[in-house]
């Protein structure tokens, strides 16, 4: 990852069709630009795992705080990273 790079956090799961699905669509979106994706299995963490059990896969972008509860399409992800 480069200095100029931006994190999103993808929180997810082992065995999650609807992560893998999130992800697939989000690699794509953010492949040629400044921005790199970090998975983080929730249940690693038990206070992730409480905060985000019920809703995964979420989409964090990490320098805001701005987050995105699955479903999202990739307009939003568009939305999210350009603003």
């Amino acid at each position: 990852m480069n200095d100029k790079a931006k994190q999103l956090t993808l929180y997810s799961r082992a065995e999650c069709h609807l992560c893998d699905q999130a992800e697939a669509m989000v690699m794509p979106i953010i492949q040629h630009g400044q921005w790199h994706l970090v998975k983080v299995d929730i249940d690693s963490d038990p206070d992730l795992l409480e905060k985000y059990g019920f809703s995964i896969p979420v989409l964090l972008r990490d320098d805001t705080g701005q987050s995105l509860n699955w479903p999202f399409p990739p307009s939003r992800v568009k939305a999210l990273i350009e603003s």
